[in-house]
């Protein structure tokens, strides 16, 4: 239906408002023009056309990607809310990156559908913020505090393992290459001869 209305557009504008061929938007949805009312209409082939008709094709060569597209706010508050219990400027362990990532999945699940704050008269809360983008000041809501009770959960189970003496699965840990290289480590002194010969020319 997306797709036939877009490709109906490059009909309309040459005055023809019914498609048989299409599958399900088979006219224009606009009523029918007044008997004596003139318009403008472009002709198949002319350079308007034909430039109207390279945008429109795009648009519906994209379609299947643009019909797909989801906000990605939602993941950046993950690895905002990621990056305070794992801060990029400090080393972990495999299994600390594990464990904090776990941390931060569990705190922004919890926190997810937030309410929006209210004021003491009943009101939603709300904040002014500028955005680059627009290079305008909008209002957005202010949500309650996060609710942290859910660690308390995790403090719990960790001191029940603790007394209790249980054995969890261990964790598996892949064999993780020393760095991202896809071919040996070549002779530092042939290196540094080739640096410098580079510069040299």
């Amino acid at each position: 239906m997306l797709r036939e209305k877009w490709t109906s557009l490059l009909h309309h504008i040459t005055n023809r408002h019914e498609f048989p061929e299409n599958q399900s938007y088979v006219k224009c949805a606009h009523d029918p023009y007044p008997e004596g009312v003139t318009r403008k209409w472009l002709k198949v082939g002319s350079s308007a056309y034909e430039a109207l008709s390279k945008v429109i094709n795009g648009i519906v060569r994209d379609l299947p990607y643009m019909t797909k597209f989801s906000h990605n706010g939602g993941n950046e508050v993950y690895h905002s809310v990621r990056n305070k219990y794992a801060p990029k400027r400090l080393h972990f362990s495999y299994e600390g990156m594990i464990m904090r990532s776990q941390l931060a999945i569990l705190d922004v699940n919890h926190n997810v559908n937030r309410p929006t704050a209210k004021t003491k008269s009943g009101k939603d809360r709300f904040k002014l913020s500028f955005t680059k983008m627009t290079g305008e000041w909008v209002a957005k809501p202010i949500k309650v505090d996060k609710d942290k009770s859910i660690f308390n959960d995790v403090m719990d189970r960790c001191e029940q393992v603790q007394t209790l003496r249980e054995i969890l699965p261990p964790l598996i840990i892949p064999n993780l290459p020393k760095n991202i290289a896809n071919r040996e480590k070549p002779d530092k002194e042939q290196a540094i001869l080739s640096h410098q010969s580079r510069f040299s020319k």
